[in-house]
């Protein structure tokens, strides 16, 4: 097997591997932007000149995110997914990336267990229509919000991730919310189209704010009735109990947040109610 860097021509094998694995998140843009972003961080395993694999790994100051990690049915079981997983480790640790983690597949856990990844707390999934609401703190996005936003998303996730969140606000920024106190944006939330739903995150609420879950009816309002996906991390409590007063979003099947390397507090923080991805915004 050869691994070498992807690029724009293998995008359509990359949504077929996505659409085969039935992932409603991963789209044509998500690989763009990956591209764009690091095209030294995307991966491509192939052989004897047939595509049969890909990685992502996206890099950060101090913290990096494995995603996108699939080998092709019929080439399963013999160590190219581990091979692939390795070659994006040390493009990471050579990158200077303290803390690498990844969102796993419940299929896939022994797999990173065995390169050495520990589970931290299972990442869950929620899916359902949300009935769309006003609500006046919570305003449409306008181009000045853009700088706000990108400042406090750095100081509540603790990396810069700028450059994702500027390409999602540019193509779709009717899919974005702010909250405004004191003339000042204290938090904000955003959503993406997938596979016939509509993927809720990054979403920051201001600290000890009462009506997060208006956020989301706000948001829901512009989605044209579409499902909404959401993933929360299992031990942010605050953000089960928005979640949780929506009973149409239902449970799916979770992930586990993993991680390689010394600390896992990258976007552990309790103001994030939906992950995003750490790697996409």
């Amino acid at each position: 097997m050869k691994i070498r860097l992807m690029q724009p021509g293998d995008l359509d094998f990359a949504m077929r591997c996505v659409q085969h694995e039935g992932w409603l998140s991963e789209t044509r843009f998500d690989f763009e932007n990956f591209l764009a972003y690091d095209a030294n961080g995307c991966f491509l395993a192939e052989l004897e000149t047939q595509p049969i694999g890909i990685c992502v790994a996206t890099r950060y100051r101090r913290n990096g995110f494995i995603g996108e990690l699939i080998v092709i049915e019929a080439m399963r079981g013999r160590g190219f997914g581990r091979r692939l997983l390795e070659h994006a480790i040390q493009y990471l640790h050579a990158s200077g990336v303290k803390n690498i983690l990844l969102d796993g597949d419940l299929g896939a856990i022994g797999l990173y267990e065995k390169v050495g990844f520990r589970k931290v707390c299972q990442s869950l999934r929620f899916l359902g229509e949300v009935q769309g609401k006003s609500h006046s703190p919570t305003q449409p996005f306008r181009a000045e919000d853009a700088e706000p936003i990108y400042r406090l998303d750095r100081r509540v996730l603790g990396e810069n991730r700028q450059f994702f969140l500027a390409r999602r606000l540019h193509r779709f920024p009717h899919l974005c919310r702010v909250v405004i106190q004191n003339d000042k944006i204290q938090g904000y939330i955003m959503g993406r189209p997938g596979n016939k739903v509509i993927s809720i995150g990054p979403w920051i609420a201001p600290p000890e704010w009462a009506e997060p879950a208006e956020m989301l009816a706000s948001l829901a309002s512009e989605c044209g009735g579409e499902k909404l996906r959401i993933g929360v991390l299992e031990t942010n409590q605050n953000a089960l109990k928005v979640i949780q007063s929506f009973p149409e979003l239902r449970p799916s099947e979770p992930c586990w947040r993993m991680v390689l390397g010394p600390s896992a507090q990258f976007g552990m923080n309790d103001q994030i109610l939906a992950i995003g991805s750490p790697a996409k915004g």
